[in-house]
């Protein structure tokens, strides 16, 4: 019908408009002709735009809340003034003030060090665009073993930015002693490694300090909580002798374990090792024999040498008493075995050398470069645990239950380079990962751990708890009881510490876990980074990121109805002129 109106009033305007321009052109008095038909072309223009839905179209990117500026630390002033200058109108918020603003905006441009993933969480989704600071000067990366047996070398690795035109020195400190130290240069980035052997037991916190001269530029704690000992009885079966497995042996007595070594020479011919245990006969496998150990480490080769008698023995003990078993498979990873069925091989198509840098279980930092052959990694499958990973999320180590106990696979059968090149550190970690993960576990040991690994005060920290007991454990954090919920095999409870330093936990079983919450100005530099970090990776992860320009803030036309207003005023000036002009 709107249709069919528009027509009308436009045929009727232009009837009116010949015959009134006919009668003004054919009238004697030709005064102010021009005047007359310019006065009565508006006049009826006027009156038809009154009739008609006229409207004008206006640029839009979907209202005053289609986009909006985030601040958060670190924000350079400077580049936020010139990002308003291009954008103007946009608002400005603070964490606090955008999580109190409704509407939220559809995009949101943020400016300094980001958001961590758990605020993120918290803010209602948008399209993230990340407008960070630079990488801030001082200790930006830093990690240590939180927990140590004694005994144990305490490593303290970081990277530290200096962006001053001084050198600093980095020094390790405890109870007033420096400890271990090293310089770097001015307007350089560098790696670092600190160690010392802590010689107490129980919790305590150490320094890191850095001096610029005489005067200190940072000191941030370093919480260590150090363990009596725990050593295991370990039993390598090996398909020939290897300097891997002889390289790790001697490394596993050093410590004080318990190592006995089954190396195959021929068919049903073997050499016998031993360190810190008694020689006893290893030619046969049984579930008597296995039971002495608390896990087995082999290659794939040996697993598939083994006689159906050995195989049960080695499942029936995994399966019914706990016993750990550690695999070090290529590509001859049996899928048909029990051990190798949740584990799928995928050999990478370049067969030259390559260096790999790992991603350790707790820790924000890289190991240095691992050369292998001819990488091999593990597919996941539904129901294991990734335990070491590559920044390409490729994993190279994982983790699966089996009955009572645990299997782990590792790809990587030529560790022994780490401690050859240096890299010591490395090297333990890697395998205390491994052996404890698969160890057989003491009868009701529980087993405890945090998260984030950097844990600060007012701010939430998960506390996971696995324990063997099938009932709901009870906790108390810091004298509060607190009521767990499965996650898994595990028991998870959230708090908010409410003052920094060592916390403590306990189960119904009378088992403690203590952790440290940093105060809340320590290692701002880190959390910088690792805030930045996971924007970018926020902002990569969003499925319509890289048509952002195009769907999102692309300028769409909106039409704007104008006033019936002005053309009835246009058509009473008109009008008017008319009248006053025949009256002249």
């Amino acid at each position: 019908m709107l249709y069919y109106w528009n027509y009308i009033v436009i045929g009727l305007s232009l009837l009116v408009l010949v015959f009134v321009l006919a009668k003004e052109i054919l009238r004697a008095n030709k005064a102010r002709c021009t005047a007359r038909i310019i006065a009565v072309l508006l006049a009826v223009a006027s009156l038809a735009c009154i009739a008609l839905p006229v409207s004008f179209s206006r640029n839009s990117t979907g209202g005053n809340n289609a986009e909006a500026i985030l601040l958060t630390a670190g924000y350079n002033a400077d580049s936020l003034q010139a990002f308003q200058k291009k954008s103007a109108g946009i608002k400005v918020y603070t964490l606090q003030e955008y999580m109190a603003a409704v509407p939220v905006a559809d995009v949101l441009h943020v400016f300094g060090f980001g958001l961590t993933a758990a605020q993120w969480q918290q803010l209602p989704r948008c399209t993230i665009i990340p407008h960070v600071s630079p990488i801030p000067g001082g200790i930006i990366a830093a990690d240590w073993q939180r927990k140590m047996v004694t005994g144990e070398k305490l490593y303290l690795q970081g990277i530290y930015n200096n962006t001053a035109g001084k050198p600093v020195r980095i020094i390790l400190a405890g109870f007033g002693t420096a400890l271990d130290s090293l310089s770097v240069t001015a307007e350089q980035q560098v790696s670092f490694t600190l160690q010392t052997i802590p010689r107490h037991q129980g919790v305590g916190v150490y320094s890191l300090v850095v001096m610029q001269g005489k005067d200190t530029v940072q000191q941030q704690p370093v919480p260590v909580e150090v363990l009596p000992a725990r050593t295991l009885n370990v039993l390598f079966l090996a398909s020939s002798p290897g300097f891997d497995n002889r390289f790790l042996a001697n490394w596993l007595a050093q410590h004080g374990y318990a190592v006995a070594m089954r190396s195959s020479i021929s068919r049903d011919k073997y050499d016998h090792t031993f360190f810190n245990t008694p020689r006893i006969t290893l030619d046969k496998l049984s579930t008597v024999l296995l039971d002495k150990y608390d896990v087995v480490l082999s290659d794939a080769t040996a697993l598939q040498a083994l006689s159906g008698n050995e195989l049960s023995a080695l499942r029936q003990q995994i399966e019914q008493k706990g016993l750990g078993l550690v695999v070090k498979a290529d590509t001859l990873l049996n899928r048909n075995a029990f051990y190798g069925y949740h584990f799928p091989l995928i050999t990478s198509k370049d067969s030259t050398h390559q260096s790999v840098a790992l991603l350790l279980p707790g820790s924000t930092l890289e190991t240095a470069p691992l050369s292998v052959e001819q990488p091999v990694y593990i597919n996941y499958d539904n129901g294991t645990q990734p335990l070491i990973k590559d920044k390409q999320a490729k994993i190279y180590a994982s983790c699966v239950l089996q009955g009572s106990g645990k299997l782990v696979v590792t790809t990587l059968t030529q560790t022994y380079s780490w401690p050859l090149a240096g890299n010591q550190a490395d090297y333990e970690r890697y395998w205390s990962i491994l052996l404890q993960k698969a160890a057989r576990k003491p009868v009701a040991k529980t087993i405890w751990r945090t998260s984030p690994v950097f844990g600060y005060v007012h701010e939430p920290v998960k506390l996971y708890l696995e324990t063997p007991v099938a009932d709901p454990p009870q906790i108390i954090v810091e004298g509060v009881p607190v009521a767990p919920a499965r996650n898994g095999f595990e028991w998870q409870v959230s708090y908010w510490p409410q003052h920094a330093g060592w916390q403590t936990a306990l189960d119904n079983a009378g088992d403690t876990c203590r952790w440290y919450i940093f105060p809340a100005g320590s290692w701002q530099q880190v959390r910088a980074l690792g805030t930045l970090h996971e924007t970018r990776q926020l902002a990569e992860m969003q499925s319509y990121h890289d048509h952002l320009i195009q769907d999102v803030i692309k300028p769409v036309s909106t039409p704007v109805p104008v006033s019936k207003a002005w053309f009835f005023m246009l058509f009473l000036l008109a009008c008017t002129f008319l009248w006053v002009e025949r009256k002249m």
